[in-house]
């Protein structure tokens, strides 16, 4: 059943990025009630089939459910936005950093410096592919940032 579940929370993440580009002209907020609408359903429908209490809140405290809440609506809003006004791959690309960033995040002291070399090369790669691999044209005009153009003849 885990394996199960696995996979359809796969298939969602990769589902959501499509459906968002073909929603692009529905407003966000009303997106966003449309998915969580979806999801409460979803949550209502296992309820039922386990037979267990339709509405269970889980325990948690004020600051849990206001970090959980925001969390949840501020991703998937600013999501949404970004699916609407800028390429849905590269807007894909960024949003799913966060794995990266976890990776690095609880590194042990022994993994660490191979972490944030393979962030860095993340973030590297991440950004190759979404400015087109114009990323480092700043390293081609270094004088530029480092003030020698100031004293160029």
């Amino acid at each position: 059943m885990a394996t199960f579940i696995g996979l359809v929370a796969i298939i969602s993440w990769g589902v959501l990025a499509v459906l968002g580009v073909y929603a692009s002209s529905v407003p966000p907020f009303q997106l966003l009630f449309i998915c969580f609408s979806v999801s409460a359903l979803l949550l209502f429908l296992k309820r039922l089939i386990k037979r267990e209490p339709l509405f269970t809140l889980p325990k948690l405290t004020l600051t849990q459910w206001i970090v959980a809440t925001s969390g949840l609506f501020g991703f998937h809003f600013c999501y949404f936005l970004a699916l609407r006004y800028a390429p849905p791959i590269e807007a894909s690309l960024i949003a799913y950093l966060w794995p990266l960033l976890l990776g690095i995040a609880v590194a042990n002291a022994h993994q660490r410096l191979f972490a944030v070399i393979g962030g860095a090369l993340g973030f590297i790669g991440c950004g190759i592919l979404v400015t087109g691999g114009k990323a480092f044209s700043l390293i081609a005009n270094l004088h530029w940032v480092t003030g020698w153009h100031l004293f160029a003849p």
